[in-house]
């Protein structure tokens, strides 16, 4: 059902995950039915999965079902157990996912935008309703991001416009404006060149085009 709504490319679909729950039954005969039904066939029952515990079943479990979903751009976002729940070591437990999915790029970087503030911390796309102080930062850094792009891109010759650079690199978990700001430094450095088409001075739109330069 849900690929034949994602068939059309304009059409983009927000469905919930519910983690726990499918992982309580999983290897129970008697609701193993409804989980054939999830995925249309029963192959999922032969799955590496299927033989393990804890966090590789969950992440193993995540791709396997992200793959089954024929949308070119998937994205998950992990909703943990909140103190409300009273759920014991909730905090590290995955209460269910929201998985995003799409067949437009632009869908794709519009919900990134929207999730990337929302976790635990930002850029994480994971949430627990929890407060706790963070003593190592798991939020993405430009320098990440920084260095990416050199490794792939500098030296390519490639020239793409901003929205191009974006949506080649989609399923990295960074948002507009670090693009902008790792750009500018990449200009002062003058590792790259922009020929800006829609902006001026200093600034950096979707069509403006980056040359990468040997």
């Amino acid at each position: 059902m849900i690929n034949e709504v994602l068939s059309c490319t304009r059409t983009e679909v927000l469905l919930n995950l519910m983690w726990y729950a499918i992982n309580r039954h999983l290897s129970n005969p008697k609701v193993q039915s409804s989980i054939t039904r999830i995925f249309g066939n029963e192959t999922w029952r032969s799955q590496l999965f299927m033989r393990e515990t804890g966090r590789e079943r969950e992440e193993h479990f995540a791709d396997y079902f992200l793959k089954q979903i024929q949308a070119k751009y998937k994205l998950k976002f992990r909703i943990r157990f909140s103190p409300e729940d009273k759920v014991q070591g909730g905090e590290n437990r995955t209460k269910y996912y929201l998985v995003h999915c799409s067949n437009h790029s632009k869908a794709a970087l519009l919900m990134k935008e929207v999730m990337w503030p929302l976790g635990d911390e930002m850029g994480t796309f994971d949430y627990s309703a929890r407060e706790k102080g963070v003593l190592f930062s798991r939020t993405p850094s430009d320098e990440e991001l920084k260095s990416y792009i050199r490794q792939r891109y500098v030296e390519s010759n490639k020239i793409v416009t901003f929205d191009e650079l974006r949506e080649e690199t989609w399923v990295l978990p960074f948002i507009e404006k670090h693009y902008r700001s790792v750009l500018h430094q990449l200009e002062d450095e003058g590792v790259i060149q922009i020929k800006r088409v829609e902006s001026k001075k200093k600034g950096i739109r979707a069509g403006d085009k980056i040359h990468f330069r040997r």
